[in-house]
């Protein structure tokens, strides 16, 4: 509820499907990825489905996790930003 009430994209939000990690994406078959926007505020909402931990470059610009449920670890790797999402692990980023 907090989220929900801290951030209005979550609670009444448009969602809208990522471009590269959606159910076209082979590479990462576990993966749920979306957008959630009302007026200038996006996040962006990642969901590992898989038992087994999945590791991606970020293809957006992120500001901040806002919300983590599970094993979620961020890296910075060559200027890319890096994602490891363990088994049915979730995060939820505010974009810049």
């Amino acid at each position: 509820i907090r989220l929900r009430n801290t951030y209005p994209a979550l609670a009444t939000g448009t969602m809208s499907k990522h471009p590269v990690y959606n159910e076209t994406n082979d590479a990462y078959p576990s993966l749920a990825a979306w957008y959630m926007t009302q007026g200038d505020q996006q996040m962006l909402v990642l969901h590992n489905f898989g038992d087994t931990a999945i590791e991606l470059p970020l293809t957006d610009a992120v500001q901040k996790a806002v919300a983590t449920q599970g094993t979620v670890e961020q890296a910075t790797q060559d200027g890319q930003t890096m994602i490891r999402l363990g088994g049915y692990a979730s995060a939820v980023y505010l974009l810049e």
